[in-house]
């Protein structure tokens, strides 16, 4: 596994990425925050912190969601002074487990025009379109893999979904190059 970039938890949740070791330290590190949506949640207010609290003279962080329109956080995420890309996924609830192959589209076009040097991805869904949409992309890009929870943990799952889910998990922690956990009991099982 790659070991160009380093992750550490600061207080608070905050997490710090550092490059180094490669040529992407010559300007500022692109760092593509990808989440669902801006709905109040635990990991949608990591990223948020992410989008908050990382040093702007280092890295340029950029939110980009599947839908943007609607969320708790919103207003929060467009204070935080990073750009907003909203791939423009009707995320409404009886929609949101359906798979749409255009988001993996808009994703790599998001991809073409920014070439971030780091991609920050926290669900299954979003892993699956992420690398649905890396195996069009030319460039090098460092993957961090972000838990917030395990599947057995999600007692309203029926079983198959349940199944899909851990592997999904376990997909997000093997192609990640970095990943960050929020527990020791993440830790422990991945």
């Amino acid at each position: 596994m790659p070991k160009n970039v380093d992750l550490f938890i600061a207080e608070g949740n905050v997490l710090i990425i550092n490059a180094k070791g490669s040529n992407i330290n010559k300007t500022k590190i692109k760092v593509l925050l990808y989440i669902d949506s801006l709905m109040i949640g635990g990991m949608h207010r990591q990223i948020l912190y992410l989008a908050r609290f990382l040093d702007r003279n280092k890295y340029e962080p950029i939110v980009c969601t599947q839908n943007s329109r609607s969320g708790g956080l919103r207003n929060e995420y467009e204070r935080s002074g990073c750009r907003l890309i909203d791939l423009n996924r009707n995320s409404v609830p009886g929609n949101k487990k359906v798979f749409d192959p255009f988001v993996s589209i808009k994703l790599l076009q998001v991809l073409n025009a920014e070439r971030p040097h780091i991609v920050m991805v926290n669900a299954a869904p979003n892993l699956v379109y992420l690398r649905i949409a890396l195996l069009f992309y030319p460039h090098a890009i460092k993957q961090v893999g972000s838990f917030r929870a395990l599947s057995f943990w999600k007692g309203h799952l029926n079983a198959l979904y349940s199944k899909l889910d851990g592997y999904f998990a376990r997909w997000l922690y093997l192609s990640s190059d970095r990943t960050v956990v929020n527990s020791h009991a993440l830790k422990a099982h991945y």
